[in-house]
């Protein structure tokens, strides 16, 4: 009669090789599982509003930064949502923005 093979190292062995397999698939799947936990405001499309909307949103304190960029306007809400208008020349409503405490950026 032949022994049965000894299951004394082969136990200890397949719960290692369960270990690690958690492991790795833990570091490679759960990162970018992580982005489902980030605020969905962030991976929206901006919403395109109009200038007054901007402007009384502003005075709200909704807004948290914008760029201009020309006549571009794209910004970004205190709660993470984003926006876009269009604006006419430059003049006293960014003095206006800065006055409510709107961070400005601009781009070429």
């Amino acid at each position: 009669m032949t022994a049965a093979p000894s299951t004394k190292f082969s136990k200890p062995l397949v719960w290692v090789g369960a270990i690690l397999l958690i492991l790795i698939f833990s570091i490679i799947g759960f990162f970018p599982a992580l982005k489902l936990f980030q605020n969905p405001a962030q991976h929206t499309i901006a919403q395109e509003i109009s200038f007054t909307q901007l402007l009384q949103e502003a005075d709200s304190g909704k807004v948290r930064n914008v760029v201009i960029q020309g006549h571009e306007v794209q910004g970004t809400y205190v709660d993470g949502r984003r926006f876009t208008t269009f604006v006419p020349d430059e003049g006293a409503w960014v003095d206006g923005l800065r006055d409510r405490g709107v961070l400005i950026m601009r781009q070429p």
